[in-house]
């Protein structure tokens, strides 16, 4: 987009090379890293063409040079793989939007147990236990299998436990199930729940992401529900969880203002507006 010369695009993706990378630590502890990865990744990628738009030169293998990026990562063995723009569309619009604002390895436990809850019109106070089945990755996420304390909204967002059992009493995945941290009904069912692998759900991941959900009432019989893949949110989703979120923040005109600025998010001259427009009245 900026009529770059040859060497000057090489040298703006080496540079780039050489601040990449976010590190996953974070959702083990619920901590806010992952809040600015994209945004370190932005800011890196205009230094790296900024730079390069003024003479610096980066080496040409920055990628996968016998010292560079994918050798770093332990990655070389995915170098030959590597074909940009062969596809006939971007890869990012596979992405689809969480109907959870949890972990996306929560989502379809999630909506498993909303399911359940509103099926059976069950009362969480009669669930003695709960065993989710899941994938090996879900499993094994940093900070999915967690069981506690939670101090922070993000520790409890990662946590497979926390959100099955406040989708259990609450029969939601409102944004207000991660309101009350320490409510006793939902410590009790975490403490109650136990996570497994299914190895036909590890088959069949990552091309579909399902779970099985097992909830034993007081009185011995068991409740099941099993979701082969998670059902993605729409985009009427979207803009309804937006308004609902935003709408006591910012009034009905403020949230219709910054909705409609997202909207021709690509024709606005400064994106910069939307930060103001953001900010609490």
């Amino acid at each position: 987009m900026l009529n770059l010369t040859e060497d000057a695009s090489v040298s703006a993706v080496g540079l780039a090379a050489n601040s990449t990378v976010g590190l996953n630590e974070w959702p083990r502890y619920g901590a806010d890293d992952m809040y600015f990865h994209v945004g370190f990744a932005a800011r890196n990628a205009v230094t790296s063409i900024e730079l390069a738009e003024v003479g610096a030169h980066a080496s040409e293998t920055a990628l996968d040079g016998p010292a560079g990026l994918f050798t770093a990562l332990r990655r070389t063995d995915r170098v030959a793989d590597v074909r940009p723009f062969e596809r006939d569309h971007f890869e990012i619009l596979d992405v689809f939007h969480k109907p959870a604002g949890a972990c996306n390895y929560a989502q379809t436990a999630t909506q498993a147990a909303v399911a359940l809850a509103n099926e059976t019109k069950l009362t969480s106070t009669d669930i003695a236990n709960v065993k989710i089945l899941c994938s090996t990755a879900a499993l094994n996420y940093p900070g999915c299998n967690s069981e506690g304390p939670f101090g922070r909204v993000l520790q409890a967002k990662m946590s497979i436990r926390f959100c099955v059992a406040a989708a259990l009493s609450r029969a939601t995945a409102e944004e207000s199930n991660f309101r009350d941290l320490k409510d006793p009904e939902i410590a009790r069912l975490v403490s109650a729940t136990v996570l497994e692998e299914d190895p036909a759900l590890t088959r069949a991941y990552p091309g579909k992401q399902g779970t099985e959900l097992i909830v034993t009432m007081r009185d011995g019989h068991e409740l099941r529900r099993r979701l082969d893949d998670l059902t993605p949110a729409t985009e009427d989703d979207v803009r309804a969880r937006y308004e609902k979120a935003a709408s006591p923040i910012l009034g009905r005109a403020g949230t219709d203002v910054v909705e409609a600025m997202i909207d021709t998010l690509e024709e606005q001259e400064e994106v910069g507006v939307l930060g103001a427009l953001l900010a609490a009245r």
